[in-house]
């Protein structure tokens, strides 16, 4: 079991390494082919140095040309997507079911380092995992010969993204982006109805929370000459709905009442 999940972890590491790269290039003008290169020097990066963690490792964070700095952004997205997988494998669910979740989390991650960077959600990103997780709720129903799954899959979905949409709407896109509806969407496709409730409360907790949290220190920042941040400042809400969905998914955590109430139907 150990040596599978080291494997997982390591094959979600190299395909985290290709994230890093589609969330620089989307939107910028570049392809996802050709060579990578140094932001600083323009030095053409060669295979020992885009070994996933291990040339991060090796290197000690810098360019083998210019020295420069090499963003954590690398080697953090690398370990995440990493870890993803090997929780994947760990859940010890079929073979099927477990390329579906690694598909899954490779644009989960992608949307939440993007929206972190550009705070926007891409709809080249967003419509494509929504497709996925609608096809993995229709082969759930294909599988089972019923259309109960599809059916709870469509009103987890709706009844994460409906929410998120309305507060688009009515705030005139101030207080959510329709992004992060379209997202809440997709993944709500993959949840069970009690599932999706407890992952969108969980969100919301976490936003706040960090919100909250950046408030306190930005004030402190700003006291010794750094930015300020404000109640209006716009803060990502990709990351925490990606971070509810893992907590529903790998650690089983639901709000006890909802849970009681939808086994109880």
């Amino acid at each position: 079991m150990y040596l599978g999940a080291l494997i997982a972890f390591y094959f979600g590491a190299i395909i985290g390494s290709f994230l890093n790269v589609v969330v620089l290039r989307l939107n910028s003008g570049r392809t996802l082919s050709g060579r990578s290169q140094c932001f600083s020097c323009g030095r053409a990066l060669t295979v020992i140095d885009l070994v996933p963690l291990l040339s991060y490792v090796a290197l000690r964070g810098r360019c083998r040309g210019c020295g420069s700095r090499i963003s954590l952004q690398y080697p953090l997205v690398e370990l995440l997507t990493g870890f993803l997988f090997a929780g994947v494998y760990l859940l010890g669910v079929g073979v099927i079911e477990m390329a579906f979740l690694f598909i899954l989390i490779s644009f989960f991650v992608a949307i939440s380092v993007y929206d972190l960077r550009h705070k926007i959600i891409p709809d080249t990103l967003v419509y494509p995992v929504a497709g996925v997780a609608f096809l993995y709720a229709g082969l759930n129903s294909y599988l089972l010969g019923s259309w109960y799954p599809l059916m709870s899959a469509l009103l987890s979905g709706i009844g994460m993204a409906l929410p998120l949409y309305l507060l688009w709407k009515f705030s005139g896109g101030k207080a959510m982006g329709l992004g992060d509806s379209k997202l809440a969407l997709a993944i709500g496709l993959t949840l069970a109805p009690s599932q999706a409730i407890s992952a969108f409360v969980f969100s919301f907790w976490a936003g706040a929370f960090v919100g909250v949290l950046a408030l306190f220190i930005a004030r402190a920042s700003w006291r010794e000459g750094g930015k300020s941040l404000t109640i209006k400042s716009e803060i990502p809400f990709a990351p925490f709905l990606i971070l509810a969905w893992a907590i529903v998914t790998f650690l089983g955590i639901e709000l006890p009442t909802i849970d009681t109430f939808f086994h109880a139907l």
